[in-house]
C-alpha cells in the first residue's frame, strides 16, 4: 500500500494507519503499561515512520517499478523457479525469499532490509559470508531475463546521520542511464544522490558516475558467478562430509554451536583472514579458477 501511494501525504496516512494497527495488537498494547516499554514503543514508532518514508522515496524518486515484495523462488508455487546449483555430481535447487525487487524493462535491482550492522564490502562476498544478494540476483536474472542494476542492503534503524540517511548499501551497475533511473533527482546542478553511494560530476554537459561500488556488466556477472561457485563448493564439501574447522575472523562469536565444535581448543582461537579485497580479486578468482578460490 505504501509504495502505491500517490503523494508523501498519502504515504504518511498509510504509515500512520499501519503503525496504529500494529501497536494496538495485544502484544504491543500491554507494553504501554510500563514507562520503559512505552518509551521503547515510541522509539519503534519513530523508526517505522522514518524508514517507511525513505523506502517510499526510493521508489518515487526512481524510474524503477516494484516487481514484488517477499518474492519466492523455488518454494511450492513460487514466483520464479529455483536456482539450480551443481555439486558432487548432483543437482541442487536453492529456494529463497527476496524482500523487494524493482525493475525497468531491461534491468532489475534487489533490496534486502537489514536490522543491525550491514556489511556490503567485497570481502564479505569473497570470504563466503555474504552470498545472499548475489544468489538472489542469479535467481531473478534467470527468472526475468533482465540484467543486474544493483544489489543493496537497506539498514533498518533510527540511528541516522547526514552521511547515510537514505543510502542503499551495495554495488551498482556502472551505467549512467541505469543509475539516473534509480535516482531521478540527480542533475548537473544536484550531482549528489540521496539513495545511492555514487558520486556524479558533469563532463562536457554529461553526468559521469564514479565510486568504488560501481561494477561493469562483466564484473557484475562475475560477482554473481562467484557466489554460485562458492555455494557449489560448499555443497560439495558438505556432501563429502568435510567439516574441518576454518572460521573467518569473528564469525564464531555469532555461532550457537561454538561451545561444542572444539574451535577454541583445536585452533587456539586462530581464525582465517584475507588481505584487501577488490574487484580484481573476485573477478580474477572467477577467471582463473572458475570461482573455486578457497574461502
Amino acid at each position: 500500500k505504501l509504495l502505491l501511494a500517490k503523494s508523501l501525504a498519502g504515504a504518511d496516512d498509510i504509515i500512520a494507519d499501519s503503525v496504529k494497527q500494529v501497536l494496538e495488537t495485544e502484544e504491543y498494547a500491554a507494553r504501554r503499561e510500563s514507562p520503559a516499554q512505552k518509551a521503547l514503543l515510541e522509539r519503534l514508532e519513530r523508526e517505522a515512520y522514518k524508514n517507511c518514508r525513505i523506502i517510499y522515496a526510493q521508489i518515487k524518486d526512481s524510474g524503477f517499478e516494484i516487481l514484488g515484495t517477499e518474492i519466492n523462488f523455488g518454494a511450492g508455487d513460487g514466483d520464479f523457479p529455483p536456482l539450480k546449483l551443481s555439486a558432487g555430481g548432483g543437482e541442487y535447487r536453492l529456494i529463497g525469499k527476496v524482500d523487494r525487487a524493482d525493475c525497468t524493462d531491461t534491468h532489475i535491482r534487489i533490496v534486502d532490509y537489514k536490522s543491525g550492522k550491514v556489511d556490503a564490502a567485497d570481502s564479505a562476498l569473497f570470504t563466503g559470508r555474504k552470498l545472499q544478494l548475489y544468489l538472489y540476483m542469479a535467481a531473478l536474472k534467470e527468472g526475468t531475463g533482465k540484467k543486474a542494476a544493483g544489489v543493496y542492503y537497506y539498514p533498518i534503524s533510527d540511528d541516522f546521520s547526514e552521511e547515510n540517511l537514505n543510502l542503499l548499501k551495495g554495488n551498482s551497475l556502472a551505467d549512467e542511464k541505469v543509475l539516473l533511473a534509480q535516482d531521478k533527482n540527480i542533475s548537473a546542478e544536484n550531482p549528489v544522490s540521496v539513495h545511492l553511494a555514487v558520486k556524479f560530476k558533469a563532463e562536457n554537459g554529461e553526468l559521469k558516475a564514479a565510486g568504488n561500488s560501481l561494477l561493469s556488466e562483466e564484473e557484475f556477472d562475475a560477482y554473481v558467478d562467484y557466489a554460485k561457485k562458492v555455494s557449489e563448493k560448499a555443497l560439495s564439501e558438505i556432501s563429502e562430509g568435510k567439516i574441518e574447522l576454518s572460521p573467518y575472523r569473528e564469525v564464531c562469536g555469532y555461532c550457537e554451536m561454538s561451545g561444542i565444535c572444539g574451535y577454541e581448543e583445536e585452533l587456539c582461537g586462530k581464525t582465517r583472514k584475507v588481505a584487501a579485497v577488490g574487484k580484481d580479486t573476485i573477478c580474477g578468482a572467477v577467471k582463473a579458477r572458475g570461482g573455486e578460490e578457497e574461502v
